[in-house]
């Protein structure tokens, strides 16, 4: 009678102790097989890095406890060749939402506002436009994207200008896109909120939730809100490609936002979170989260949609689901949960294999690439899908190429931004008279007039006394005018004007 049965084997030089599924009969020894050394998966990492034209990142792999990998490759400044290493910090973009999540835990880990406690019980003056939202939405809501708030529900100036008490007022305005609990809709609105809501039960900041309950016992001493390492030395610097060469950019991302994407980290610091997330909350002796909120996080809520940023091999035979901090899929029969995050000129990636005490990091400091999850890709083949033979091969290389092109697509969809229609009529009145001083109690105050110097462009300009942030006004279509916002990664936004 023949069986499947699980065996171990590991990388040479001790680069991974990894599991694969062999067949044999009962009472026989299974044998072990070839796998990719240490030697060989560092030359792919470089590889990718050329083919994918990425200045500099870290990868981190832990395995059993242990960090087996964390090295950092090519710069973190290409103009002074300072080069990246294990202690270089990166932005981690949406991945911020694993520290938000974890962070959210360790408050109820604690007896202050449970997963499914209504977050209004610490947040009194919590008003949404849905009023059962508002009465009812909690940190398990909020961290699944289940409120029915879209991901963008409001101008990319606001986290700029407003504070976050500014913030919180306003998501009273914010018209939601599904009911309350009936669809999965990505939200960074949501980890604001959830942010909000765990530091009010703390009855702190949420830089100081988070330094207290994670990154202090964990040990992630190169790690918080972006902006606090702005004098650090050893931070890398964010990159585009630009006439096929990598151009430096800044990235902004005010302290208002680090629930949702405005923390860093570094190789090291990942290699510390990820051993104590495998771990099932445990740090050395000391027990950081317990064990059943690890577990929380980890276990999926609410099915997704597969959008344009899903990258092989998550696909329609794996599933795709959101759980507190995560997406949660499956490779072969085993659980994988992910978060990867994106802004301009950088790229992070962590995926957890929790039962086979494997995690993977990634960081790089380019934009929109899809070197990430080649890296985690060729690792889950290797360690979790036992990817061998000519066969495997090939089809690991098809995966590979599909990564390479998705990448190339997603940037082609954000890059092209929406034009006006071909029928679409002249703006019905001359430029001047848009001009003026408009006050919303969803957008703040805008400030619209006429560039001369823009061939006729309306300038916008909006914000508070305390600030200003600007962009470009045009024509649509009639009286339907297009907002479009500085920044890679914003998306332009459509205003009707009545008169």
């Amino acid at each position: 009678m023949k069986i499947c049965s699980v065996v171990s084997r590991g990388w040479r030089a001790g680069l991974l102790m990894m599991l694969t599924i062999a067949v044999g009969a009962i009472g026989e020894e299974l044998p072990e097989r070839e796998s990719i050394s240490a030697e060989q998966f560092e030359k792919f990492i470089e590889e990718a890095m050329k083919r994918y034209q990425v200045p500099g990142a870290s990868v981190t792999v832990v395995k059993d406890g242990k960090s087996v990998l964390v090295k950092g490759f090519g710069f973190r400044d290409l103009e002074t060749a300072a080069p990246v290493d294990a202690d270089t910090i990166f932005h981690l973009a949406s991945v911020s939402k694993v520290l938000t999540a974890m962070a959210a835990g360790a408050v109820a880990d604690a007896g202050k506002l449970g997963w499914d406690q209504p977050v209004v019980e610490v947040l009194p003056g919590l008003r949404l436009m849905d009023e059962h939202a508002t009465q009812d939405v909690t940190l398990r809501d909020l961290l699944t994207h289940r409120t029915g708030l879209v991901s963008y529900g409001f101008p990319p100036y606001w986290r700029h200008l407003f504070p976050r008490e500014e913030l919180l007022k306003r998501l009273r305005f914010i018209h939601p896109a599904y009911s309350f609990r009936d669809h999965a809709e990505y939200s960074n609105i949501g980890y604001f909120l959830a942010g909000e809501a765990a530091a009010a039960a703390w009855g702190s900041t949420y830089e100081k939730l988070l330094s207290e309950s994670v990154l202090v016992p964990v040990g992630m001493s190169r790690s918080g809100y972006w902006g606090d390492f702005d004098e650090d030395k050893n931070v890398s610097r964010q990159y585009r490609v630009v006439d096929g060469q990598a151009k430096a950019v800044e990235v902004s991302m005010p302290d208002t936002y680090a629930s949702s994407s405005g923390l860093s980290s570094t190789a090291n610091d990942l290699a510390k979170m990820m051993n104590v997330l495998l771990a099932k909350g445990k740090s050395g002796d000391r027990q950081v989260l317990k064990e059943e909120t690890v577990e929380t996080m980890f276990s999926p809520v609410l099915a997704s949609q597969m959008d344009f940023a899903a990258v092989p091999p998550i696909g329609a035979d794996t599933g795709f689901f959101f759980s507190p901090g995560w997406n949660v899929y499956y490779s072969g029969n085993r659980r994988v949960v992910e978060k990867s995050g994106a802004l301009e000129g950088i790229r992070a990636s962590v995926m957890l294999v929790p039962e086979e005490e494997l995690g993977v990091a990634v960081l790089a400091n380019l934009h929109l690439t899809t070197f990430p999850e080649a890296v985690r890709t060729k690792v889950l083949l290797e360690a979790v899908e036992g990817a061998n033979g000519e066969k495997e091969d090939g089809e690991s290389k098809q995966l590979q190429e599909r990564i390479f092109q998705q990448g190339g697509e997603i940037a082609k969809i954000l890059a092209n931004k929406p034009k006006p229609p071909s029928d679409g009529h002249p703006p019905r009145y001359v430029p001047v008279n848009y001009a003026g001083v408009y006050v919303s109690d969803l957008f703040g105050k805008w400030t619209i007039k006429v560039d001369a110097e823009a061939k006729g462009e309306f300038v916008l300009n909006v914000g508070t006394e305390s600030g200003q942030w600007s962009g470009v006004l045009r024509g649509w279509d009639g009286d339907t005018l297009m907002f479009d916002w500085p920044g890679a990664l914003t998306w332009p936004d459509l205003a009707v004007f009545r008169f």
